[in-house]
């Protein structure tokens, strides 16, 4: 099958008037597996200065007992994640999806919500969080590696939140309370969504769709990998701040480079 016959026309529509779609199959399920426990093993030597390591490996959530691991760049440790970031179909699905065909991997991101403790994610926005970036298109392809559900915290999204600009701090500070903070009906009654996505799928989202995701409360696992990509528009902010910020080689307002960030 052509990889052009299993994304649609009328999933290109969704992601660009919704911002964000599930794309449907990525990987088998074998695949997913070995990626899932390949997690496990990095988590378990994270402390072995003789293993390679990950750019970070860190609990986001506000409760220790609650955890939500994310590792960033899991592809530095691990050869299967590396060879995930060189799958053919990304980059014909983000080719369709963004009408664009030049794109770099920003960087990976692990989300790891163990079974009946995993935490939950507060509402947010990416780009925000990348302030070291202006301009351009970016996107994140998000790839279960358990089925995703509402029981184990699939992620749940706000459709034309994206078309809505920066609106993190705000999203921050009432975190679905949104009645409290807003006349316009859009933002304070958003439609909200649950997005659960299978193993071995992935699911696109725009950098600036609202979306968050609720505890594991399953007997299940809830692992899954955030691939984060940029276009070669995308320009460097030198007043931001990011973990990738010292490995960038451009000049303030220049096409960011410099580490790998590695094309498709």
């Amino acid at each position: 099958m052509a990889f052009d016959d299993m994304l649609s026309e009328h999933q290109a529509y969704l992601f660009e008037r919704n911002g964000f779609v599930n794309a449907g199959p990525l990987i088998s399920e074998a695949e997913a597996d070995q990626l899932a426990d390949e997690i496990l093993t990095i988590i378990e030597r994270r402390e072995d200065p003789n293993s390679p390591q990950p750019l970070r490996i860190a609990n986001l959530s506000r409760e220790a007992e609650k955890p939500i691991w994310q590792i960033v760049n899991i592809w530095q440790a691990s050869e299967a994640f590396s060879q995930l970031l060189k799958n053919e179909k990304l980059k014909h699905y983000i080719s369709k999806l963004t009408g664009k065909s030049d794109f770099r991997i920003w960087h990976d991101q692990v989300q790891y919500k163990p079974s009946h403790v995993g935490g939950r994610l507060s509402w947010h926005q990416d780009l925000p969080k990348w302030p070291v970036m202006k301009g351009g298109t970016q996107l994140t392809a998000w790839i279960a590696l358990d089925d995703a559900g509402p029981q184990n915290g699939c992620m749940v999204m706000v459709p034309g939140s994206h078309l809505r600009g920066n609106q993190n701090e705000w999203l921050h500070q009432h975190d679905g309370r949104w009645q409290l903070g807003h006349n316009d009906s859009f933002m304070s009654e958003p439609t909200q969504v649950l997005c659960p996505v299978q193993k071995g799928h992935v699911h696109f989202h725009d950098s600036l769709t609202w979306h968050s995701s609720g505890p594991n409360l399953s007997g299940q696992p809830r692992r899954a990998i955030a691939l984060h990509f940029m276009d070669t528009e995308t320009l460097f902010n030198c007043q931001g701040d990011h973990l990738m910020k010292e490995h960038i080689a451009s000049e303030d307002g220049q096409p960011i480079q410099g580490y790998p960030f590695l094309p498709i």
